[in-house]
């Protein structure tokens, strides 16, 4: 064999070498991905917990949407409060 075909051979066998060593390094996070894909569809057949989880985002919502509407607010005052130092 010359010299580029035996080249060849290292590349082609160090490819296999990293692949392996990928796919050892991957199988963990596969079954730990698995296991949280199982849970997540466990917790989705779930209807209560969906309400729950539901009106928690309303909830979220709400105050998000009072926070908004007091910043606003408090922007206003500050832009009056200047406009009134002129």
């Amino acid at each position: 064999m010359g010299r580029i075909e035996d080249a060849l051979d290292s590349i082609e066998e160090a490819v296999e070498d990293a692949t392996d060593g990928i796919e050892e390094e991957l199988e963990p996070l596969e079954r730990r991905l698995d296991e949280l894909e199982d849970r997540a569809e466990s917790t989705f057949d779930d209807s209560e917990r969906l309400d729950d989880i539901e009106r928690r985002l309303e909830d979220i919502e709400d105050r998000a949407e009072e926070r908004s509407e007091r910043a606003v607010a408090d922007v206003r005052e500050r832009i009056r409060a200047l406009r009134s130092r002129d």
